[in-house]
């Protein structure tokens, strides 16, 4: 349950940050708020550049896998909801509930599948501060959508 939060905590982030970025467009947040990333990282791991060089590959794979997961997973979410609300039978709900937990469960399957990556290019020391990190960029992601204060994002009227 915790990487669900986890994961949809990412996406709300992406998306609220989204409306929120600078006049520069869409692409260039995301160009900013990966390079923050990516800096914020390197510094909490100390990577050497070697470790840097073989890590970003396979993160920036475990990444890309994760969003395209994450798609997958609010899409059954709102064909499960659109269900429901129109009324479907018991048996379409139960196809649709079944692609909704598959979904979620494949999304939550990313880290153990790239833990083994990481450990081949980084000591386990710092394959575990590199999930410590990317919880502490997340918190502060929200923290800034937040504007420093704990609760929710605020919304644009």
């Amino acid at each position: 349950m915790k990487k669900l939060f986890y994961v949809l905590t990412l996406l709300t982030i992406s998306f609220v940050s989204v409306a929120q970025r600078p006049s520069g467009g869409k692409d260039e947040w995301i160009k900013k708020v990966k390079a923050e990333k990516i800096a914020f990282i390197t510094e909490e791991l100390s990577l050497t550049e070697q470790e840097a060089q073989a890590l970003w590959p396979v993160y920036n794979a475990a990444e890309k896998e994760g969003f395209e997961c994450m798609g997958a997973y609010i899409k059954s979410y709102k064909v499960l909801k659109h269900a429901l609300k129109e009324g479907k039978s018991d048996e379409e709900i139960a196809v649709l509930l079944d692609a909704y937990i598959s979904a979620g469960e494949k999304s939550r399957s990313l880290e153990r599948k790239y833990l083994p990556e990481y450990q081949k290019v980084l000591p386990v020391s710092k394959v575990a501060k590199l999930y410590v990190a990317e919880e502490k960029f997340r918190r502060m992601q929200m923290n800034r959508l937040n504007g420093g204060k704990p609760g929710k994002p605020k919304k644009n009227n």
